[in-house]
């Protein structure tokens, strides 16, 4: 179910029939300031939305399209660089 989008002055207003929205129907709620969602409501028993199994990792990168040959060349150029700047940067600690 998609989040339900409201401002901070509806979610003061109606904080409890927030809760109990969210609690006996799972709906859940995005609270808004500006454009700006600022805090989630969500039922207990949701899963994070950040969680997920290696299985699902997976499943999801080989649903992603394949780089072109020239295109995996340069980011494989790309991560050298990046880890060239990286030693750069350690070396200079020591």
């Amino acid at each position: 179910m998609s989040p339900r989008m409201i401002d901070t002055a509806y979610a003061l207003r109606h904080f409890g029939e927030i809760l109990n929205q969210v609690n006996s129907q799972a709906i859940p709620f995005h609270v808004t300031t500006g454009n700006q969602v600022i805090a989630r409501i969500l039922p207990a028993t949701a899963p994070s939305p950040t969680t997920m199994t290696m299985a699902e990792l997976d499943q999801l990168f080989s649903q992603l399209p394949s780089l072109g040959e020239e295109e995996a060349l340069a980011f494989a150029q790309d991560i050298q660089v990046t880890r060239n700047q990286l030693m750069r940067s350690v070396e200079t600690w020591d």
